[in-house]
């Protein structure tokens, strides 16, 4: 079964580096330019994030899925 999680991505930062997108590393702590280097957070944390209102946006990004698109199994 695929595992849904959120990547949150800075809108303030995004629209002030070279990079065009910008996310929130793992536990609430740093920026990162790559999905790959984002914090997963289940929805249950999203709760947690801080920032003001339209400061930042949380993207589905499933798990197990991906690994199964490249051949594998969940």
């Amino acid at each position: 079964m695929c595992k849904r999680v959120f990547l949150i991505q800075c809108l303030k930062r995004s629209k002030e580096r070279v990079h065009p997108i910008i996310y929130w590393g793992p536990n609430y702590q740093n920026y990162v330019d790559t999905i790959d280097a984002a914090g997963k957070y289940p929805a249950e944390a999203l709760g947690g994030a801080a920032g003001t209102r339209g400061d930042w946006i949380a993207h589905p990004h499933w798990i197990e899925c991906e690994e199964r698109a490249a051949g594998g199994w969940c």
